[in-house]
């Protein structure tokens, strides 16, 4: 597949008269999905008259694959209270309710069909990895999770469950970077797509 395209028609009619005129116009840019994924087009068209009996029409027109177009940044929610995690949710926090984490795509991006889109995913310390939190048995559940559409925004959010674990300890807060192949936008990207989130260290439950 092109990264880009470029496409040039010219017709002519002849005239007995001259038409000495230029009449270029600009169409708007806009976004439409071709089977490759969406598109940027820009088209300009205009008429001018080169002698008295020849008046040439030329149409040029040249589109912008998605795949020219830097990654998104990945908005990270969840649905704990106050928005961010803590160490009590990881560790239970005695709700019932899963907390789920998710990412988001801002429009006008959206996720690939794929069903394995949520392999595209993964997660990557950038504070110290703390043997009892991110670098150990939670670490490796959370790895493991699996990534779902949400119901509600399901071509734009994408959201897990993050796992409980009771020996979940950490001294100091835990910040973790999602990290998200451009494979899994719909039409492609360049580059990668990043998002973070934090754990904040507190009172244990």
């Amino acid at each position: 597949m092109p990264l880009l395209s470029y496409t040039a028609t010219l017709t002519e009619t002849r005239s007995p008269t001259p038409t000495p005129s230029w009449t270029p116009s600009l169409s708007a840019t806009h976004y439409s999905p071709t089977q490759y994924g969406p598109t940027e087009t820009l088209q300009v068209m205009g008429t001018v008259a080169l002698s008295p009996t020849r008046t040439p029409t030329a149409s040029v027109s040249s589109t912008l694959w998605w795949s020219d177009v830097a990654c998104p940044t990945l908005a990270v929610t969840t649905t704990a209270a106050g928005g961010s995690l803590t160490q009590s949710d990881i560790r239970g926090g005695g709700s019932a309710v899963p907390t789920l984490l998710m990412v988001a795509l801002p429009p006008p991006f959206r996720w690939a069909r794929d069903p394995q889109l949520g392999t595209y995913l993964t997660f990557v310390p950038v504070s110290t990895a703390q043997p009892r939190g991110f670098g150990g048995s939670w670490g490796a559940m959370l790895r493991n999770a699996t990534w779902v559409r949400n119901a509600t925004n399901p071509s734009t959010v994408l959201e897990l469950a993050v796992p409980v674990h009771r020996g979940y300890f950490i001294a100091a807060d835990e910040t973790i970077v999602i990290r998200c192949d451009a494979v899994a936008v719909f039409g492609g990207c360049k580059g990668v797509l990043l998002g973070s989130f934090t754990i904040a260290s507190d009172t244990l439950p």
